[in-house]
This record gives structure tokens, sequence and C-alpha cells, in this order.
């Protein structure tokens, strides 16, 4: 008696799935024919997304752009975009996929595909070969191992950061070498853990800007005469552990800008070959001397938080405009004559006791705050300056002669110093914005002011408060010469 009882069991068991399986199959024909975009304001099927309840609506962001983010999905329905060309931007970030959906080739008018954060492992050699208007894709927060370069043709910006890609030059890639061309503009691999810049990338032609930053990297000397980087343009390698920096830069024959702040730089630099090299930045190292030879096309150069306390520039330098030394070890201004269109020098929070001015007086903007100046040394010659701003503020300066200053001045610092003294005999008519706050100031004479006839605004210490009179005096003539008096 139990044999039919099961059999009939088992039949309608076999017909509920039979009927369920034709819903659902019937449920994604009738939501695939949803025609265009009107398809991505309707819930996706279940079985797509590891939500227990039916997923919301997508959102179209725009007319170009189709965010699916973070809607847990594992997968989308093939056919899902076929015959869609209404958006040039997918997103599809924050999900759980463990591949690249197959339907996404339908889309061959997609310029930006948005894949982070998700499980991605791998893209098969082919998948992107009828993608040919895609610029921009991003893979960051997945799983990848290798790079997956050979599957593209032309891209603007290749972003690969947060995967696990650990080292590139020992990876064989069959792929690739199937590939006539290959063009990368910009490649993203921070926080890989790479232990090497990637040889196998010197393949990609046209590589502007490559991302190294947050890796493993100790060195940047292991290149051969035939592993030349022939298009870089940037190479930011910031937090990783190079000790040495190459004096020339054979790998890189075209880099412009270089970046290596938090490394282990460690004794003396020479920047002798980098001869297209416009921007270097070294900042919070343990360099103590910095020698600029062959590098002529410098614009900018960033040493902060280093351990210097020699900077020589052995030739002529034109087209140095910036110069930032914060939080060194110098002594003494460093001689920057070479340096002659420099226009902003930062020194400060460094050791100095001493002023040369013969060094840095056709700079337009010096920076000397925190350091341990107790006087203004006087130059030789006034008409020579360039200087328009001077920042002394939080040194041990007690007298301010502005006879000692450029006539250029238009903009002068003294706030938290110990200044007592106040004297004046020539007219400043550049100087426009004096601070005086914070001092051992008792009285500012009328007399003084005078001295800077253009004067726009004045700040001090409130030293009046117990002689109304002096402070009427005050205020009237700022008043009267259209003064912004500033009392701290």
């Amino acid at each position: 008696m139990r044999t039919p009882a099961i059999i009939i069991v088992f039949v309608l068991l076999g017909s509920f799935l039979f009927l369920t399986n034709q819903y659902e199959v019937n449920q994604m024909t009738a939501y695939l024919r949803t025609g265009g975009c009107e398809r991505f304001y309707h819930p996706l099927p279940k079985n797509f997304t590891t939500l227990n309840k039916e997923t919301k609506p997508l959102f179209l962001a725009n007319k170009e752009e189709l965010h699916i983010s973070g809607k847990n999905l594992t997968d989308l329905p093939h056919g899902y975009f076929d015959d869609i060309d209404c958006f040039k931007k997918l997103k599809l970030s924050n999900n759980y996929l463990n591949h690249i959906p197959l339907t996404i080739q339908s889309l061959a008018s997609l310029k930006e595909l948005n894949l982070s954060n998700n499980q991605i492992e791998g893209i098969p050699f082919n998948f992107f070969e009828d993608m040919v208007n895609l610029t921009k894709v991003d893979l960051s927060f997945n799983n990848l191992k290798k790079i997956p370069i050979a599957q593209f043709n032309d891209l603007e910006y290749y972003n690969l950061s947060n995967n696990k890609i650990i080292n590139l030059n020992e990876q064989s890639d069959i792929a690739l070498s199937k590939k006539e061309t290959i063009r990368i503009q910009s490649i993203n691999l921070m926080d890989n853990g790479l232990k090497l810049v990637p040889n196998i990338l010197t393949n990609i032609h046209g590589l502007k800007t490559l991302v190294l930053s947050k890796n493993s990297i100790s060195t940047l000397h292991l290149f051969g005469e035939e592993t030349i980087f022939n298009d870089l343009n940037s190479l930011v390698l910031t937090n990783n552990h190079i000790v040495m920096l190459p004096e020339y830069s054979g790998a890189f024959p075209q880099l412009e800008h270089l970046y290596l702040n938090n490394n282990k730089l460690i004794g003396y630099i020479r920047l002798m070959g980098y001869y297209r090299l416009k921007e270097a930045n070294f900042n919070n190292q343990l360099i103590k001397s910095i020698t600029l030879g062959g590098t002529y096309n410098l614009e900018t150069l960033n040493a902060k938080a280093n351990r210097l306390n020699d900077f020589t520039i052995l030739k002529t330098f034109p087209k140095l405009t910036k110069i930032n030394l914060q939080e060194n070890e110098f002594l003494i201004t460093p001689d920057l004559t070479n340096a002659i269109n420099l226009e902003e020098l930062n020194l400060s929070m460094n050791h100095l006791n001493y002023m040369n001015w013969e060094g840095i007086s056709h700079i337009k903007k010096v920076n000397l705050s925190y350091n341990s100046l107790t006087e203004i040394p006087e130059i030789n010659n006034h008409n020579n300056h360039k200087v328009k701003e001077l920042n002394l503020f939080n040194n041990n300066i007690k007298v301010l002669n502005l006879d000692d200053l450029p006539l250029s001045l238009e903009e002068l610092n003294l706030n938290s110093n110990e200044l007592t003294t106040l004297k004046a005999r020539k007219k400043y008519s550049n100087l426009l914005h004096l601070k005086l706050a914070y001092n051992n100031l008792t009285n500012i004479s009328i007399s003084f002011l005078k001295k800077m006839p253009n004067l726009k605004s004045l700040q001090i210490n409130d030293i009046y408060s117990k002689n109304e009179k002096l402070a009427q005096q005050l205020r009237d003539y700022c008043y009267q010469k259209n003064i912004k008096l500033i009392l701290e």
C-alpha cells in the first residue's frame, strides 16, 4: 500500500518543482520583456540576490549612469542588458559577485565600469573584446591575484588597488604576448603587497600614471637596460620601504612627477639625471642632505619632516618656484641663489638662529616661523630684494627695525615673539599687513605707523586697555587711514 502513496508524493513533488521552475522562467521572461531602461525600475528576481526579501527597484542615477550597488547581488540574469544603450556608466560595487556577469558583454557602448568591493578572482582573457568604448574600469577591493591587462585594448584609468596581487614579475602571462598593442594611461595598484615595481607593465603603451603606494617595495635599482617605462609621467610610491633613490632615472626617461613620501630614504639624495622631473616629494624620511644637479626642469620640491641640514643647488635652476623644507634641522638659511625664480620657501619648524638674506632675498614668500631667531639681520641692498611675505611667527625676536627689512615687503608676521621695541626711519609704502600680537609691547606710536602709509590691517594685543587716551588715538588713526585694527 505504501508504494502507490510514495509514487503519488513524488509525482506531486515533481509537478510542484516543474510548475515552480516554469513560473520562475515565465517570471524572468516577462521581466526581460520590459523594454529599455524601464526594466531597471523593477525589482530583480530573488534568485539573483542574497537578500531574503525582494530587492527594491534599481536606481538609474541619470540618463547615462546606472547604479546597482549594495544590492547583495551574486549574478545578473542572462540577457539582462540585451538591446540596452541608454547609459554609459555602470556601477556594480558593494555586492557579492565572484565573477563578472556575462550579460555585461552586451553593453558595447559602455564607457565606465565600477566593480569595486566584490569578490572577483579573475577575468577571462577575451571578456572585454567587443567593449571597444570602455575607458575606465574599477576592480578595487576584490580578490585578484594577477593583474588582468591583456583583456583591454585602450583604457584611460584602471583601478586594481586593494587586491591580492603580490609579485607580478613571477607571474606568467601568455595572453599578454597574444596582444599586439595594449594601451592604458593610468593604473592604480595601491595596497597589494607588491615587493617590486612590476616591469611587466612596460608592455603597456601610453602608461603615464602608475600608483604603487602602500605596498612593500624596497628598491628602484632592479631594472635592466631593456626595462624602460617609456611614457611614464607620474610615479606614486608613497608608503613603501624604499631606502635608496637612484641618481639617474634611466628606467623612467619621461618622468615628471615623483612621489616618495613616507618611505625609508636615509642619508644623501642626489638628483642628477632626472632631466624631465618637475615635482619631487620626499616628505617624512631620514634624509640629511639633498643635492640638485641636472634636474633643470624641477619646479617643486617637498622634503618636509626629514633630518636635513644641507641643501645644495649646483647650477642655475630657472624653473624652480617652490621649496618646502619644513620641520628639518637647519641652523641657518641655505643658499638658494641658484634658484633664481624661487617664489615660495618654507623653512618653518627648524632650528634657525640666523637669517642669510643674500641667499633668500629674491624669494617672494618666505616662512621662517617656529625657529630660534633672536634678531632680523640688516640687509645691504634694499633695491635687489623681492620678498613680499615674511612669516617670523613664534621666534625670539625682541627688536623690530623696519629699516632692516626689504622695501618690497607687503606682509609681515611677527606674532608670538618677544618684541619690546619698534623702530622705523624710512617709509615702507608696500607694507599692507602687519601682525604684532602676543609680544611684550606696551606702546605702538602713531609716528611708527606713519612709516607705513598704505597699511591695510594691523594685528596687536589690546595693550591700551589701561590707557583709554592712547587707545582712542590709535582707533582714530586707524579709522582715518582705513586700517583694519585687530585686537587680540
